[in-house]
């Protein structure tokens, strides 16, 4: 019961708060525009570009030039390096297989330069902006000076909710 009694009060008060009240317009005297700076991300850009590089291929070549040669200087160098008769031998025959077996080696390798396209994913560009956020407007009614902000433009007169009561003293 209680509540029903409440509910029927403040039902009441407020019907008497409209039923005081009216519109009427007010003068517009001015209005600035505010803007706020917003942050705008972009998407990634993508950069590409040619890049030098230098390839080793190892093929097999049909000449045998490289290996006979590698084996005669590694068997001399082999044979100088010996200091005596025997190890002069040694020195030369081991020198020899080792020259040979870097100079195979060497005769299937080669070299080749060239460029390649790489492409890298940039981050992204981050701009600013100003957008327009609302309206400062001040308007005059019955000769006082309001403020009020609006989503808005307002024209030359604003539409104004006048409420009337009495002053209690």
């Amino acid at each position: 019961m209680k509540a029903i009694i409440v509910a029927t009060a403040l039902f009441s008060a407020a019907s008497l708060a409209d039923g005081n009240a009216y519109y009427d317009y007010a003068k517009v005297e001015s209005v600035e525009a505010v803007y706020e700076t917003v942050q705008i991300q972009g998407s990634p850009n993508t950069v590409c570009y040619s890049k030098p590089y230098t390839q080793v291929t190892y093929e097999q070549h049909q000449s045998a030039t490289p290996t006979i040669l590698g084996a005669i200087i590694g068997g001399a160098i082999g044979n100088a390096v010996g200091h005596n008769k025997t190890n002069k031998k040694v020195g030369m025959v081991a020198g020899a297989a080792l020259g040979g077996a870097i100079g195979h080696d060497i005769g299937k390798t080669s070299s080749g330069y060239g460029t390649r396209e790489v492409c890298e994913s940039r981050p992204q560009t981050v701009s600013y902006q100003q957008v327009l956020k609302g309206y400062h407007v001040g308007y005059r009614f019955k000769g006082e000076r309001f403020y009020t902000f609006l989503k808005r433009h307002p024209g030359d007169k604003i539409k104004v909710r006048v409420n009337v009561s009495p002053v209690i003293y």
